[in-house]
């Protein structure tokens, strides 16, 4: 490549514009930098970017095995198969899949932002760096799950404070070995507004209102220098009030199994009405299914039970009434009367299976023969 004055400007191609710039692809787009030398293979062959998704949905489901196994919760991991087998891969849908086997990198002179409707995944092969120079927020909505597998986890602050709270819950420190509580220039405090039991082998101390009893299977023993019994006393606690956040809305939104497109094969639900109903029955969403397979999401302010039905609801009886004209406009007529003698299929039936087959009484009477004198 040359610039205005044929100078070189180096080799390759460029894609530039002093104005706005776009580049679509209806049906999906495939960026990669992998090589492909003298335009051999296909147009679309990903292996290598396909590889790596696998081997990073592969890495995924082992250690969300080993965290559901410790009782944390779970990645979903169904949502990244979706997307590599039903979506990027082969680009059977409208998505971008963007490759290098040498690495990325995004940068911004200011904001960078990256948003899913639905899941964002990241998976690393060896470690993630997040580095903020000031304030990192993370906001969860209904559960927040952290799992190491092998060398534990470090939380410090240098300065300030760290506060842990669960303001409308109970909260859990449990560790198969010991637990050291120290404060190394100033006081521990426990409170606790209704009792405080300490359990020790058996033997325990409990602390509440109107009381402190100990009790123990073994030898009790005190020491002190000085042991001296005063007038009752007690010392009020301030015990804090904590805000309480309203859930906010829940969404739900039907979907076919494994993705939108299934529709695709099943034709015939195209066009079919449905109904979306919350558990009082009410329904809250409602139209015709086209031909995105597209379900609408719902929103409900508290968690309910939604139920949604496809196609018509109620069951309609069709009387069937033999027409009295024949398509041509001829004048119908009735037909002879069945003769049974005649009819090869009633005489095959006749001839097998003698020793398990009706009467011939009965046999007359399915068909509608009668005959005189039975």
């Amino acid at each position: 490549m040359v610039d205005n004055e044929k100078q070189p400007r180096g080799e390759g191609f460029e894609l530039r514009t002093d104005s706005f710039g776009a580049l679509r692809a209806e049906k999906g787009l495939f960026i990669s930098a992998d090589g492909q030398a003298k335009a051999q293979g296909q147009v679309l062959e990903m292996q290598p970017a396909i590889s790596l998704l696998q081997g990073a949905q592969e890495q995924m489901d082992a250690i969300s095995a080993d965290a559901q196994t410790a009782t944390a919760s779970p990645a979903d991991l169904q949502a990244q198969i979706s997307l590599l087998q039903q979506n990027l891969s082969e680009l059977k849908q409208a998505v971008v899949l963007l490759s290098a086997p040498k690495g990325i990198a995004l940068s911004s002179g200011e904001h960078l932002q990256m948003s899913a409707s639905e899941n964002l995944i990241a998976t690393a092969g060896k470690n993630t760096d997040i580095s903020v120079a000031k304030n990192l927020f993370i906001g969860v909505g209904n559960t927040l799950s952290i799992f190491v597998r092998k060398l534990g986890m470090k939380l410090i602050a240098n300065q300030g404070p760290i506060t842990v709270q669960a303001q409308n819950d109970l909260m859990e420190l449990l560790a198969r070995k010991a637990i050291t509580i120290t404060s190394t220039e100033n006081e521990i405090k426990i409170t606790a507004k209704k009792r405080i039991t300490l359990n020790a082998g058996g033997s325990y101390i409990t602390l509440d209102e109107n009381r402190i009893e100990s009790g123990t299977a073994g030898e009790y023993m005190t020491k002190a220098g000085h042991y001296e019994r005063q007038e009752k006393a007690s010392l009020k606690s301030i015990i804090p009030a904590f805000p309480i956040i309203e859930p906010g809305e829940h969404s739900l939104r039907f979907a076919f199994y494994g993705d939108d497109n299934v529709i695709g094969s099943m034709g015939h639900l195209v066009g079919q009405p449905y109904n979306i109903r919350n558990s009082a029955g009410e329904v809250i969403a409602s139209g015709v299914l086209d031909q995105s397979g597209r379900f609408p999401r719902v929103k409900t302010q508290e968690a309910d039970e939604l139920t949604l039905t496809l196609g018509e609801e109620k069951w309609t009886v069709e009387e069937l009434i033999a027409s009295t004209e024949d398509p041509i406009g001829e004048e119908f007529s009735e037909p002879d009367e069945y003769d049974v003698d005649s009819d090869p299929y009633f005489e095959n039936i006749a001839q097998e299976q003698q020793s398990n087959r009706l009467p011939d009484t009965i046999i007359n009477k399915f068909i509608g023969y009668v005959e005189e004198d039975i």
